[in-house]
């Protein structure tokens, strides 16, 4: 299952390289901001105008849990962190977090209307850190 998950995400990679221009880096440079978990969580929460709070609860409404869905889907891009870990990251179980990912790459395949807005207000947000991934590129 992760080899399905490397290839969508070194596809997705490369195609936000493309959009911004720029390799993508782990490191957030030049920020006050030293942990990477940090940016990602303030990032996705202002998209959707919610607190971490909202992330990490039980509710089912829609654009808590497509926030929490996104989260995961982003720290395993931008991290590569394991399944288990986002679970914990969000509180849920580690099938939540392979729900997920996978409930983001079936929405973006679909050019869902909503989830694509938010990848690309997502994608365009994190333009502004400069991250670079473990192999330096």
């Amino acid at each position: 299952m992760r080899n399905l998950y490397d290839d969508f995400l070194k596809e997705k990679k490369a195609e936000i390289e493309k959009h911004i221009g720029r390799p993508i880096v782990l490191e957030v440079i030049g920020l006050p901001v030293t942990d990477p978990i940090a940016v990602i969580r303030q990032v996705i929460c202002n998209e959707f105008n919610i607190n971490w709070s909202d992330v990490e609860g039980t509710c089912r409404v829609t654009h808590m849990a497509l926030a929490r869905q996104f989260y995961c889907y982003f720290t395993q891009f931008f991290l590569g962190h394991g399944v288990a870990e986002l679970g914990r990251a969000i509180k849920k179980d580690h099938t939540t977090a392979i729900h997920a990912i996978r409930k983001i790459q079936k929405l973006l395949s679909i050019n869902d209307d909503i989830a694509l807005r938010h990848y690309n207000n997502l994608v365009s947000k994190f333009s502004e850190f400069n991250f670079k991934d473990n192999t330096g590129n």
